[in-house]
């Protein structure tokens, strides 16, 4: 019984990747792949936001600038992912047309990929931080929490980033299959829909 669970699931995998998409699907798919993103990221800056006051208000040191930089930290990611929720929730997510779809396919793809970058230089300044606390006398417990709470949320927003980037970026063979109907003429850009 478990073995035809299992052929049943790849079968289903299968016969649902094997689908051809049209580009109002791979439009609606990246929404939903973003919104999904925007939750998990507003999750993670809840909890901070909430659970790091409480332990810093019983820490000191290195320990309470940690935690204090945490909060600080994720009352800006709350603020990213309530916005694109928010702009989300207005419907105003979804392209028009098949040009301004794969624009913003192109786009959201860039936007991870850079910040995929951003997270290692975040992640470098935190050590920086850290390195630089063991040579100052003033504020060296404070420079060395903050620039734990840097790495910490540079290494969530590397793999976050990351794995948005590769969720967005999975449909490009799609993409390329649609764009193969791309005509250019004198009239202008234009697709070709096959009848079937």
């Amino acid at each position: 019984m478990k073995y035809l669970a299992v052929i049943l699931l790849v079968f289903a995998f299968y016969t649902v990747s094997a689908q051809e998409l049209s580009w109002q699907q791979l439009d609606a798919r990246r929404v939903d792949v973003t919104t999904t993103g925007m939750y998990i990221l507003g999750a993670w800056a809840v909890g901070n936001v909430v659970l790091n006051p409480i332990l810093a208000s019983r820490a000191t040191g290195a320990d309470k600038s940690f935690y204090q930089m945490n909060t600080m930290w994720n009352v800006v990611n709350l603020g990213l992912a309530g916005a694109s929720l928010w702009q989300s929730s207005r419907g105003n997510a979804g392209s028009d047309d098949w040009l301004s779809a794969f624009n913003e396919q192109q786009t959201i793809e860039k936007i991870f990929l850079v910040n995929t970058a951003l997270d290692v230089a975040y992640m470098a300044g935190g050590l920086y931080m850290m390195e630089r606390s063991k040579n100052v006398l003033k504020n060296a417990d404070r420079l060395k929490g903050f620039g734990k709470g840097v790495i910490l949320q540079g290494a969530f927003l590397f793999v976050f980033d990351l794995a948005m980037y590769f969720g967005h970026h999975d449909t490009q063979k799609d993409w390329a299959r649609i764009l193969q109907n791309v005509n250019l003429g004198p009239e202008g850009v234009g697709m070709i829909i096959p009848l079937r």
